[in-house]
């Protein structure tokens, strides 16, 4: 796409109801020669505009939105539509703009939609399409919307320029190049022609840039048509589509800036601050965090404490904001709005270019070996909810998502140095997964379910957010999450047969293997046994909790790319996974190896891997530079965290599909309803837990004690007996209750009764 196209893109998304309506109007005189009058839209009648020709009025409907759920807005505007035609014999022709930019496909199938359901014929004006389509007026009226805001970080033009030049430029293998034809350009941009002179003069005093052999970048550009040069005066000048680009270049970053810069103002307002010079200085806090995570995946990946960062953000802000007990929230929010708009990453990611050209640290950055790359079990997941559409469905918003969808994209454009491992074990813990999604899938049938909480589960999630936005194909056929699963080559969807796990398994590799994934067996390693229980004490020492399996999965894991097995290629070795339990694990293998067996290996996330290849490759992606600075630093992947929700606690322990055993659940929902009203009520709240009802079901299905399987097992029997339903309710009861009050509860007569089958006499 050019930077033009990429431009208006930009600005027709960001403009509001009002801008938009006036730019249709823009379009409809200029591009369509017609006429137009606003209408006011509560009482419009299913027209927005009214269209003249010729002085007179025409009978189409018109309707214009910036609504981001199209389809809705559509159906309800094709009703409206076809009443006017029925009724007052408009024409069958309606003409919908919409703001946002829609895929083929989606045109296609509201087309259809609206021809067979009512015989209209729908023409969309898209964001897209718009952007494509040559109106100049249009392109004046979104051009004059851009204007630069008072309140922004003290960085010049060239600098701020930087990341989008790259990001528009040629794949080059010569990044120092790339880096200082980006500046040269900018320059000239903001000064007009300069001589040989003058140009190096201007980058010393802007970049501490000193280029003895200027002429080389100045033919260069002169042969790629962006720079025209005259030997004879040895001045220089843009071309004058190279001055278009910029000028895209600079209102695009203009509008992303405005964008964030309006928005932080309002998220300060709210809280009652509005000194300039307070919310300046928060500015260039957050510009500081940003640059040591920036500079950490510069220099190196490992032995950096992100979350002290964060935390001394979080001290200062409290200093600058005399709003103490709000200050989490207020730190919410600015990491919501830092999540949703690139413009601090694209500040930060060019100034480490300029610190990357003029540090002796580059050539040592700049590793070309081939990178191999080894998944997680969270990692997998995410790699099979990217790789089950064509295309990425960004509207879903989790960042976990979408930079396992900039990951792949690399990998797959950059085969030739970029291989993707997963090692087989974890391909059991994602079938365990796969399980779960489709066990908490029967509960959607209940009626109850409002207080159950949420899930991690991320197949389950997935497919919730893409059926309640309707974002599934038509020719997908997904109407349950069994579809999904599938649909992604999965099948065998009954998680009651003997062979599902292994059956799950196999489909597993079979997948990874047509997507070019190398999936590695498991190898026996004689120190083993020492590393897992060095590994579990770390995990009890920061208050973790792991099953013994997936210990065991990670140890070996890490034990495979410490040894040579996994290199013996000399290639560059990364485990991508958001796990930070696996840096403790490395670095203490690491000291305890006393014979020298072991070699270094790169751990990172996804996101962080994504930004550092995208950086090493030059081919810069505004996708890959994904914005990880706050969401990182605050995950903490604990398994006893991540299932601290009743929902999770329930599915695993449901019956066959259909026969769950409802009253039990219905029960147990309405115990945590009233835990929930109750801690509401409640002002201190230090001394209780969090989570009684989760708490007690965790200790009642003994969820620390890892080597015991027939217990849960004889638990979930025992569960799914409704005999036993009033008994495991009282024992849950009195639990919370011991819970809530900071008691030792006993349970050794309930893990008699599911040994045994049988609930005690003294029951009554």
């Amino acid at each position: 796409m050019s930077s033009k196209s990429d431009f208006l893109k930009t600005a027709i998304l960001s403009l509001s109801p009002e801008r938009f309506s006036e730019a249709v109007a823009i379009f409809e005189r200029s591009y369509l020669a017609n006429e137009v009058v606003s209408v006011d839209g509560h009482d419009d009648g299913g027209c927005d505009i009214k269209i003249y020709k010729n002085r007179r009025e025409q009978k189409r409907c018109v309707q214009v939105t910036v609504n981001k759920n199209v389809k809705n807005k559509l159906y309800v505007d094709l009703v409206k539509a076809d009443r006017l035609i029925t009724e007052y014999g408009y024409s069958s022709t309606f003409d919908f703009f919409c703001s946002v930019s829609l895929s083929d496909d989606k045109i296609n199938e509201y087309k259809a939609y609206a021809n067979n359901k009512y015989c209209i014929e729908l023409n969309i004006y898209d964001g897209n399409r718009l952007s494509q389509l040559d109106c100049h007026p249009l392109e004046e009226y979104l051009y004059s919307l851009v204007k630069p805001d008072t309140l922004s970080f003290s960085l010049d033009k060239a600098t701020k320029l930087l990341y989008q030049m790259l990001a528009s430029g040629k794949n080059t293998s010569g990044i120092k190049q790339s880096i200082l034809n980006s500046i040269i350009v900018s320059i000239l941009f903001e000064r007009g022609a300069l001589s040989v002179s003058e140009l190096k003069s201007e980058l010393f005093a802007r970049a501490n840039i000193n280029v003895p052999n200027i002429l080389d970048s100045i033919q260069g550009l002169n042969e790629d048509g962006r720079v025209t040069y005259d030997r004879n005066s040895g001045i220089m000048c843009l071309t004058n589509f190279e001055r278009e680009c910029v000028k895209d270049i600079i209102a695009t970053s203009t509008i992303i800036e405005e964008d964030f810069l309006s928005s932080f103002s309002e998220i300060f307002n709210r809280y009652g601050v509005q000194d300039q010079q307070v919310i300046r200085l928060v500015l260039e806090d957050i510009k500081c965090l940003y640059t040591s995570i920036y500079n950490s995946d510069i220099d190196g990946l490992s032995g950096f404490s992100q979350k002290d960062v964060i935390e001394e953000f979080k001290i200062n802000l409290q200093k600058r904001i005399p709003v103490a007990s709000s200050i989490e929230d207020l730190y919410d929010e600015i990491k919501v709005l830092c999540e949703n708009n690139s413009y601090l990453n694209r500040i930060i990611a060019s100034e480490s270019f300029l610190s990357l050209y003029k540090s002796n640290k580059l050539e040592q950055y700049l590793n070309h070996k081939r990178k191999v790359i080894f998944l997680d079990t969270p990692a997998i997941v995410y790699l099979l909810l990217s790789k089950f559409s064509d295309r990425v469905i960004k509207e879903w918003g989790d960042p976990d998502y979408n930079s396992m969808c900039c990951l792949m994209s690399l990998c797959n454009q950059n085969s030739d140095r970029l291989e993707l491992c997963v090692y087989r074990e974890y391909l059991y813990e994602v079938s365990w997964e796969i399980r779960k999604a489709l066990q908490l899938s029967w509960l959607d049938a209940c009626s109850f379910t409002e207080s159950l909480g949420e899930t991690s589960n991320n197949f389950y999630n997935f497919y919730h957010y893409m059926r309640e936005k309707e974002l599934f194909e038509v020719g997908e056929e997904i109407d349950s999450l069994e579809d999904l699963i599938y649909a992604m080559g999965i099948d065998n969807t009954d998680v009651n047969s003997t062979y599902f796990m292994q059956d799950t398994v196999k489909d597993l590799d079979s997948i990874l293997q047509d997507y070019g994934i190398t999936v590695v067996d498991r190898e026996r390693f004689d120190c083993f046994t020492e590393c897992k229980i060095f590994y579990e004490k770390q995990l009890l020492l920061h208050g973790r909790n792991k099953t013994s399996n997936a210990i065991s999965n990670d140890v070996s894991q890490v034990l495979y790319l410490l040894t040579d097995n996994a290199n013996e290629n000399e290639e560059d070795l990364f485990l991508s996974t958001w796990d930070t339990s696996l840096f403790d694990l490395r670095d203490g293998l690491i000291k305890m190896d006393d014979k020298g067996l072991f070699s270094f290996f790169h751990i990172c996330n996804p996101a962080r891997l994504s930004n550092r290849i995208a950086l090493e490759l030059f081919n810069i992606d505004q996708s890959a530079i994904t914005n990880d600075v706050f969401l990182y630093a605050d995950k903490e992947y604990d398994i006893s965290k991540k299932i601290k929700s009743l929902r999770d606690l329930i599915a695993p322990i449901l019956g066959r599909k259909g026969n769950a055993n409802s009253k039990l659940i219905r029960n147990l929902n309405s115990i945590k309803k009233e835990q929930i009203q109750s801690s509401e009520k409640e002002q201190n709240q230090e001394k209780k837990s969090i989570h009684p009802v989760e708490d007690v079901l965790l200790l009642m299905m003994k969820s620390t004690d890892t080597s015991n399987k027939e217990y849960l097992q004889k638990f979930i029997a025992f569960a799914n007996n409704e005999s036993n339903n009033d008994y495991i309710i009282k024992v849950v009861e009195e639990g919370v209750v011991a819970l809530t009050h900071n008691v030792s509860y006993d349970l050794r007569s309930f893990y008699s009764a599911v040994e045994s089958g049988v609930i005690p006499e003294s029951f009554s």
